[in-house]
């Protein structure tokens, strides 16, 4: 009994694993990472997807960055830099009516832009179209900054 067990407590964790990458209403898994790493590099897909730029341009343009001004290439600071040059404005976290926190499946309802989002305030994710492009539904997460373009 002891061995069915752990069996079905695996399987019940893989059945989790494959919803969270299934395409609901609202999300459609994109991963444009050359090597499919599933790794810290949501700064990187998020951008490259939203200026319709390779992975690896986007990285070599933030390490150039990163060495000129001297931040490391992940750090809110340095991409916000790199988001202004190329057009994008930053907004302020939006709330609701009682000054509540939308989560981003919520919020994707009442918005219609493109977007790149912050997620509770460590994840940046790409939206287009009322979805999110990422590696992970993260619809169920609180929004934090994003910034649309000018």
């Amino acid at each position: 009994m002891g061995d069915f067990m752990k069996t079905s407590e695996n399987i019940l964790q893989n059945l989790n694993k494959i919803a969270s990458l299934v395409a609901t209403d609202n999300f459609r898994y994109y991963n444009n990472n050359p090597n499919k790493h599933k790794t810290t590099d949501c700064v990187i897909r998020a951008i490259s997807a939203a200026l319709n730029k390779s992975w690896d341009d986007v990285l070599k343009d933030l390490t150039s960055y990163a060495l000129k001004y001297k931040y490391f290439v992940n750090c809110e600071e340095l991409y916000e830099i790199y988001l202004k040059d190329h057009k994008w404005e930053k907004h302020k976290a939006p709330h609701k009516r009682n000054g509540s926190v939308y989560l981003l499946g919520e919020w994707l309802k009442t918005f219609n832009e493109e977007a790149i989002v912050t997620i509770d305030e460590n994840h940046l994710t790409y939206v287009n179209n009322h979805i999110v492009y990422d590696i992970w539904d993260c619809t169920d997460n609180e929004v934090g900054v994003f910034w649309t373009q000018k």
